[in-house]
């Protein structure tokens, strides 16, 4: 008796930021950027677990894992109930228990990053973050992997045409505005000006699923 919802079974409006996940890993791994990573789940004869708190970073992984071909038999995605959890495995990496690495939202391993928890191995996306401007993309060895922790308005099928333009209106001036680029820069958060509206936020979403679609039907889910 779950409700059932499809990606197109809402209003949309807008998207009010983005933010890239990053690859970390312990400071007691070897790794320590995206070339080093892809060898190492190449020739791994060793378990290696990797964290994720989230569908979007399980996304990333996969992709990752597919455009790579690691040694899939040795490496094993570890679920937690969330991003925070996620990059503390990481950091209670002890060389035995616990996560090597992890996937999560930059803004939320930030604070274990700073304390040298843990390192950053690579960002997805397209963009250089001024916060991190040395940080390597994984995009060099996973061309496309261009997911991210992303918040977007939507509302219910049906909103009055008048009510869906009064959401985009007064939000898009939010996005834009000094307070928010401040709260931005803090959490290394990023916009689009050209998914400000309805169609740049649908574009965006069909340009995600054309991608990442194919990638997670292969994953059986009987097995999870």
């Amino acid at each position: 008796k779950i409700k059932k919802y499809q990606w197109d079974s809402f209003v949309d409006v807008l998207t009010m930021g983005k933010s890239p996940l990053v690859l970390v890993a312990s400071p007691r791994s070897t790794v320590n950027t995206p070339i080093d990573f892809i060898r190492y789940i190449h020739t791994t004869t060793k378990p290696v677990n990797i964290a994720v708190g989230g569908g979007a970073h399980r996304t990333a992984y996969e992709y990752l894992m597919t455009k790579n071909h690691g040694k899939r038999e040795f490496i094993t995605p570890i679920k937690f109930n969330g991003p925070l959890p996620a990059v503390t495995s990481v950091a209670s990496y002890d060389g035995k228990a616990g996560t090597e690495f992890g996937i999560m939202p930059i803004a939320v391993a930030r604070p274990l990053v700073e304390a040298g928890k843990v390192k950053i191995i690579g960002f997805t996306g397209t963009r250089k973050m001024p916060q991190y401007p040395n940080v390597a993309m994984l995009k060099d060895v996973a061309p496309g992997i261009n997911v991210y922790a992303a918040w977007s308005i939507q509302l219910p099928k049906g909103t009055p045409n008048d009510v869906v333009e009064w959401y985009q209106r007064e939000f898009a001036r939010a996005v834009r505005s000094e307070e928010y680029k401040e709260w931005r820069r803090q959490n290394v958060v990023f916009y689009e000006e050209d998914e400000l509206n309805p169609a740049g936020l649908k574009k965006h979403m069909k340009e995600l699923r054309d991608t990442f679609i194919p990638v997670l039907s292969k994953i059986d889910l009987s097995k999870e």
